[in-house]
């Protein structure tokens, strides 16, 4: 004998407290030796996390076995989230088995309680305790929208690996039949990344367009024959890749490819450069003390639909960036040399043309190299930095058309003077309570180039850049370098910020300029260039301005204007308020105005647009959502969405309604209709999650984030 108990009966107030759960009943047995414990007639209680928090879960249970690994098997037990004074939803089972060790729950027999209403039953159920990865089925999500019809979302996610998992959802849509997304993630210790992988065979909707587009469109149209070319079994293709080999070594993938030019159209999934271009890109990257290298191939995929004119862009292939910095040299001068090659080339530019020589793209290579030297002079309150460089480019090109006056061989070699020049001012002051630190920041820049026709050389990746504050102090005007702007002209602006006395940090940032040219402006890309570029007619520039306002750590403004002085007329804007306070009260308001920025009906008029966003708590559990878009110009709006949430301690439920703007005329209605419960899953009609995230600034979707 040992004169040990070597087991036990309990009654009274038995308690069983372990990390993570508490049991309590009525009368128990222990098992000295091997740990096992039973307790009948009694309630737990588990804790949990997960990316919102701590959950909690309750029941009741008839008995409870405890076995020797921590395991729970409870037999004729209740399962919720719910605090036990709470009776929104409940699991009764017939058995059931929590295994901490593992994060998994097993029900066998269950029925889910809406109250104290049967809703469904299910004789075996597997479910997630904790935030690890399962593999199985998740919950299935119903949906309906105009364009695609009903639509039944079955995923079923596969966790294959600590740092790879998959997921394959069937997609079945009413109106285009059964699309198979798969989607694999992965991770090492170098690198990230995702393929994702679509295909329908025999796509309804697809099949009866081509059949109607035949009848209504000319035989002629290039994008008519490429619609009925097409198959009606559908694909898209997308995977993207970061590595980072070393501190000075990184590699950035990102392909893409569809199977035909509607496919977007239909089920969206891959982000496009514009809305007919879908990109393609392969990057290499150095970064080093003094030199940095970029070596890049991209490609893009231009989407043809009827009724609209897709322009094919250029592939690059390669491109190969070489740029060398050395400061501080001696005399304190700055050394700096910029080297770029690209072949430009497009298998594309025959959609649509004849093949003759009228018709002909031209192709071929691009050699730009541009050496500097600065001498930046910096005294604390003021800076003087005097650059000159030099840009010599070369083409050497090929398919050359017969109506343009390009040359087989070119080149440009162009100097470029510029001088940057600015004071700092500051003092303290005071305003409403509050000590800030204001500054004033004059600055000048001068900037030379010479006059130098460039009508025959093609433009393969260049047009110009928008005007605003920042473009004051830029040395070309176009996006790249197939045109240099021609500039004898002084940039004139000041700056004024307010900063916190105490935290240095910007609360108030007001700047104003203006270019005053000694010549017009001559070297434009087009006609509309011409136009668009206000130095072309006048000697003074329009009035560019910024704003940023922190009125408090919840409000903030931007805001860049342009004014033009000649018409007295506002020449662009780009306003926006933001509120956010917290996640849950969120206010967004943005306005966009640029003066012969768009076209409707072929013709060219303002872009003037406004887009109103918010998510907002209005008591206790209850949020309103809701974004709407206006076109001004239009006198039509593309979005229309309004939403409403309830989300308590152990459940959720979620209404969205939207109209989207699609094509001319085109509207495509979708209406949603989610229910969560927290600790188990998220069902119900279809998912806004991605809609909701992309329309409101700053909304975070909580029935993505929840344990499911």
């Amino acid at each position: 004998k040992t004169n040990k108990f070597s087991e036990g009966d309990l009654s009274g107030h038995v308690t069983l407290r372990e990390f993570g759960k508490v049991v309590l009943g009525n009368h128990g047995h222990i098992n000295f030796s091997t740990k096992v414990v039973t307790i009948d007639d009694g309630l737990f209680h588990l804790t949990s996390s997960s990316p919102n928090g701590t959950v909690n879960f309750w029941g009741r249970m008839q008995d409870v076995l405890r076995d020797t690994k921590g395991v729970l098997t409870l037999h004729h037990a209740t399962y919720t989230s719910c605090k036990p004074t709470d009776s929104s939803w409940h699991f009764d089972s017939s058995t059931l088995k929590l295994d901490k060790t593992t994060g998994t729950g097993t029900a066998t027999n269950a029925v889910l309680y809406l109250k104290k209403v049967p809703v469904l039953y299910t004789p075996y159920a597997r479910f997630p305790i904790d935030t690890r990865r399962k593999t199985g089925f998740l919950f299935p999500t119903v949906g309906y929208s105009s364009q695609n019809g009903y639509k039944l979302y079955l995923p079923f996610y596969m966790n294959l690996a600590p740092n790879y998992d998959d997921t394959l959802t069937p997609e079945y849509s009413s109106n285009h039949g059964v699309l198979w997304d798969n989607i694999f993630r992965y991770m090492t210790d170098a690198s990230t990344g995702q393929l994702k992988l679509d295909y329908i065979y025999g796509d309804k909707d697809f099949k009866k367009l081509k059949q109607d587009s035949a009848s209504e469109y000319s035989s002629n149209d290039a994008a008519l024959k490429q619609l009925e070319d097409s198959s009606d079994n559908r694909y898209a293709f997308s995977f993207q890749n970061q590595t980072q080999f070393n501190d000075h070594w990184s590699d950035d993938i990102d392909l893409n490819y569809v199977s035909d030019d509607y496919f977007l159209h239909d089920y969206g999934g891959i982000s496009t450069v514009n809305d007919d271009q879908l990109g393609s890109q392969f990057d290499l990257n150095y970064e080093g003390q003094n030199w940095r290298f970029l070596e890049r191939f991209q490609a893009f995929q231009t989407l043809h639909e009827l009724d609209t004119s897709s322009e094919e862009q250029y592939s690059r292939l390669p491109q190969l960036d070489l740029i060398g910095t050395f400061p501080n040299q001696k005399y304190g001068l700055t050394y700096q040399i910029n080297n770029e090659f690209v072949y430009f080339d497009n298998d594309e530019f025959s959609f649509g043309h004849d093949d003759n020589d009228a018709d002909r793209y031209p192709v071929g290579s691009r050699i730009n190299i541009q050496p500097a030297v600065s001498l930046p002079l910096n005294w604390g309150s003021a800076f003087l930095d005097p650059k000159v460089q030099v840009e010599g480019t070369f083409y050497s090109l090929d398919n050359l058309p017969a109506d343009h006056p390009y040359k087989s061989s070119i080149s440009r070699v162009l100097p470029i003077v510029d001088i940057d020049s600015g004071l700092i001012f500051d003092r303290q002051t005071h305003v409403m309570g509050n000590n800030y630190t204001q500054t004033l920041e004059p600055r000048l820049f001068y900037l030379y180039v010479p006059d130098k026709d460039q009508d025959d050389i093609p433009l393969f990746d260049t047009d110009l850049s928008t005007f605003d504050f920042d473009n004051l102090f830029r040395t070309n005007r176009f996006s790249s370098i197939d045109r240099v702007g021609d500039a004898n002209q002084l940039s004139a602006a000041v700056t004024s910020r307010f900063l916190d006395a105490n935290t240095g940090q910007e609360k108030l940032r007001l700047g104003i300029g203006e270019i005053f040219a000694f010549k017009k402006h001559d070297i434009c890309t087009s006609t509309n260039d011409c136009l668009d570029d206000p130095l072309t007619k006048y000697k003074i520039s329009p009035i560019y301005g910024e704003l940023k306002y922190y009125l408090s750590h919840n409000w903030n403004m931007t805001s860049d204007v342009s004014w033009d002085p000649h018409t007295e007329q506002l020449y662009s804007t780009d306003t926006s308020f933001e509120y956010r306070s917290d996640s849950s009260h969120i206010i967004n308001l943005d306005y966009n105005f640029t003066k012969n920025g768009d076209s409707y009906d072929d013709k060219t008029v303002n872009l003037n647009r406004i887009d109103i966003s918010a998510a907002w708590k209005l008591w206790r559990n209850w949020q309103v959502l809701g974004d709407w878009n206006h076109n001004l110009s239009y006198h039509d709006s593309d979005t229309y969405l309004a939403g409403v949430e309830y989300d308590n301690c152990c459940w959720a439920i979620r209404f969205v309604a939207a109209k989207i703007y699609k094509d001319t005329n085109e509207y495509d209605s979708q209406y949603y209709v989610q229910f969560l419960l927290k600790g188990i899953g998220s069902s119900g009609f279809g998912n806004a999650g991605g809609l909701l995230t992309d329309s409101i600034s700053g909304y975070q979707d909580n029935f993505a984030n929840r344990v499911v």
